[in-house]
């Protein structure tokens, strides 16, 4: 693929590389994210065999990118416990972000991808599919077995549908 062809797919797929950045960030280190993705994707180009699949392609690299950048994120702000001036509700999305990164990481590569896809880049199910090339009912299913496996280890984590459990309890009793 030449520099002008990689411009113009990369120009098609730009909006969704700038909502899966915002996802990440959505101030103003998304413009970094959208960068670094863009520069990935040129130095990986030769990997690309099928020019159709650059969308899911360039995709999965935004979501590669975007997960590397809120570890970093979050090793620059170090453990919560000693975050001195940072706002609670700040302090209480990096713990949010830490427990749902680790419960991702238990899911295979293409839970993780389906799931990310369609809950932080609101992809529907049959778009997913056909960027797996995969029926329908295969995405779904596999969808499903991954919030399963999501639910169990957050739950593991001591996260509930509404926040930590010792945090429910002692408000509730």
């Amino acid at each position: 693929m030449d520099q002008a062809e990689f411009e113009r797919l990369v120009r098609e797929s730009w909006p969704v590389i700038a909502a899966v950045a915002r996802r990440f960030d959505p101030g103003p280190e998304a413009a970094d994210i959208c960068q670094e993705v863009v520069l990935v994707a040129w130095r990986k180009r030769e990997e690309l065999r099928d020019l159709q699949a650059f969308g899911p392609w360039v995709r999965a690299i935004a979501l590669n990118v975007g997960r590397s950048h809120t570890r970093r994120r979050q090793s620059r702000l170090g453990p919560v416990e000693s975050a001195e001036g940072v706002a609670p509700d700040h302090a209480e999305r990096v713990v949010n972000a830490q427990a749902l990164e680790e419960a991702l990481s238990q899911l295979s590569k293409r839970e993780r991808l389906t799931v990310e896809a369609h809950h932080l880049i609101g992809w529907p199910l049959a778009d997913i599919a056909a960027a797996f090339d995969e029926p329908l009912g295969t995405t779904k299913a596999r969808l499903s077995r991954a919030r399963g496996k999501l639910r169990r280890e957050l739950h593991r984590l001591g996260w509930t549908r509404l926040g930590r459990t010792e945090e429910r309890e002692t408000t509730n009793g």
